[in-house]
C-alpha cells in the first residue's frame, strides 16, 4: 500500500526510492519481538494503547510526511513497526484471558490478513487507487475507536466458560457445606467433652 499511495505523491514517485523504504521497513517489521519485551514488563493496555496512539499519528499525518522524503520513510518504518506488534502482543493476551482456547482463537482472528487482503486487492483496481488518502484516514479514525473501546470496555479479567463456573460453583457450594458439617461437629465433640469435665468435677466433689 505504501508503494502504490508513494506512486501518486510527486516528492515521492521513484520506484528504486519506494523499494528501499520497502527494504528498511522489513527490518523495522523485525524488530516486533521488542513489543512481546514489553508485554512482560507492562500491562497489554498500556503497551497496545502505544501501539494505537502512534498509528493515529502516523496515519492522521501520513499526507504531510509525504511531501517530504525522508519523512515518509520514517512514517512508513513506524507504521510496519506497529502493525508487527499485533503479532507479538495478541497471542500474548489471548492465553492471559482465554487459557487453552488461545490458539484457535488466534487462528479465527488472523483471517483477517487474507480478508483484508483481498479487499485491498479489489479497492486498487477501482478510482480510489488515486486518492489512497482516505485509507489513512480511516486507519487513524479506527485507531481512535480502538483505543477508547480498550479502555472502556475491555476487561484484562480470564475467561470463564459456563460449563466451568458451574463446576466451579458446585465445588464451592459443596466445599461449604463440608466445612459447616464439620464445624457442626467440632461444636458438638466440645460440648461433650465440657460435659463430661463438667460430671467428673461433680463426681469429686
Amino acid at each position: 500500500m505504501y508503494k502504490v499511495f508513494g506512486n501518486t505523491m510527486p516528492a515521492l514517485a521513484n520506484d528504486l526510492y519506494l523499494t528501499e523504504v520497502g527494504s528498511t521497513a522489513a527490518l523495522f517489521n523485525a524488530l516486533r519481538f521488542t513489543w512481546g519485551a514489553a508485554m512482560d514488563r507492562f500491562s497489554y493496555k498500556l503497551v497496545y494503547s502505544v501501539v494505537l496512539i502512534t498509528n493515529v499519528i502516523l496515519a492522521a499525518t501520513m499526507v504531510l510526511a509525504a511531501s517530504n522524503r525522508t519523512w515518509f520513510a520514517i512514517w512508513v518504518c513506524l507504521t510496519i513497526y506497529c502493525y508487527g506488534a499485533h503479532f507479538s502482543i495478541i497471542p500474548a493476551i489471548l492465553k492471559k484471558i482465554f487459557g487453552q482456547y488461545a490458539g484457535r482463537l488466534y487462528g479465527i482472528m488472523l483471517s483477517y490478513v487474507g480478508v483484508t487482503s483481498a479487499l485491498m486487492l479489489i479497492l486498487l483496481q477501482t478510482p480510489l487507487v488515486n486518492h489512497l488518502i482516505w485509507y489513512f484516514e480511516l486507519c487513524a479514525v479506527f485507531s481512535a475507536i480502538s483505543l477508547i473501546l480498550l479502555h472502556t470496555l475491555f476487561n484484562e479479567a480470564p475467561f470463564v466458560p459456563d460449563d466451568e463456573k458451574i463446576i466451579l460453583d458446585s465445588e464451592v457450594l459443596k466445599s461449604e457445606k463440608e466445612e459447616a458439617t464439620f464445624n457442626k461437629r467440632l461444636s458438638l465433640e466440645i460440648k461433650e467433652k465440657s460435659n463430661l469435665i463438667k460430671e467428673v468435677e461433680e463426681n469429686e466433689n
